[in-house]
């Protein structure tokens, strides 16, 4: 239905080419035509056509509500994955070298009741290879000593120290018994992944934060965050946690390049 205004009755009404009706007000001021004595059917058409852009709209404005309500549930799932996540990766962060440090005193304990066993077996049987052993044990006893009185203030000081206890380690077999070797393997790595394991918190953090304020979070560089996650020598579990979180899928890092990527790169 066209623009509909009010006319004079002595005025023409008939629909005009293009099937709008044209209706124009009097300007008598003794005409008592009135808009409500338009034709029924033109007045119907017209209510009817209100209705349905009202419709119309209020049925945009229902989808794009669902749609909204839908992007926040799928915001609030993701929001509390990345939360979990965090929350791990932090606990790791603050006590995954207290930890395994906290573990040498007993495990050097263990080692030197080993030694006195080992010596004594040695002694037994070849006096001058034991006079080595002895020397050797000695000196790992000196430096695993200082590693002990040296704490965990100063992180590169102290794996100092246990590179060198390794090194020593590794001029006689069975110098030290596997439970102690795996230890200070795992002192070194935790020492070492801290930097990077706190940079990876500091982004899941960030993803976090947008999250909860009900924002997109930033694309992150895709190179950047894998050089990362290789460098923090995660547990699987939390790696593939904090990948779905960072929008990193391990199935899509690690995804073969295509042929034509592959042909583009010879």
């Amino acid at each position: 239905m066209g623009n509909v205004t009010v006319c004079c009755c002595k005025q023409d009404t008939a629909p005009s080419a293009d099937g709008h009706v044209q209706v124009h007000r009097c300007l008598d001021d003794d005409c008592s035509f009135e808009a409500n004595s338009l034709p029924s059917s033109l007045t119907t058409a017209s209510s009817k056509e209100g209705l349905l852009e009202k419709k119309t709209a209020k049925g945009k404005e229902n989808k794009s509500s669902k749609l909204k309500a839908k992007e926040n549930l799928l915001r609030q799932a993701k929001l509390k994955d990345v939360t979990e996540a965090r929350k791990k990766l932090q606990k790791l962060c603050t006590t995954a070298i207290k930890t395994s440090y906290a573990s040498m005193g007993p495990e050097f304990e263990c080692q030197k009741n080993i030694w006195k066993i080992m010596l004594t077996q040695t002694e037994a049987v070849e006096k001058s290879g034991a006079a080595t052993k002895k020397m050797r044990v000695e000196q790992l006893s000196v430096k695993i000593q200082e590693a002990l009185t040296m704490g965990t203030k100063d992180p590169a000081c102290l794996q100092r120290a246990l590179q060198d206890i390794s090194s020593l380690a590794a001029e006689v077999d069975d110098s030290l018994n596997n439970s102690m070797r795996a230890l200070l393997q795992k002192l070194m790595l935790a020492i070492s992944s801290a930097p990077y394991r706190s940079t990876l918190l500091k982004t899941v953090q960030q993803v976090e934060g947008d999250l909860e304020n009900g924002l997109e979070p930033k694309k992150l560089a895709g190179f950047e965050i894998e050089a990362i996650l290789k460098q923090c020598h995660l547990e699987q579990t939390l790696e593939i946690q904090l990948r779905a979180g960072l929008g990193r899928d391990k199935s899509i890092a690690c995804a073969p390049r295509t042929a034509a990527a592959r042909n583009k790169s010879k």
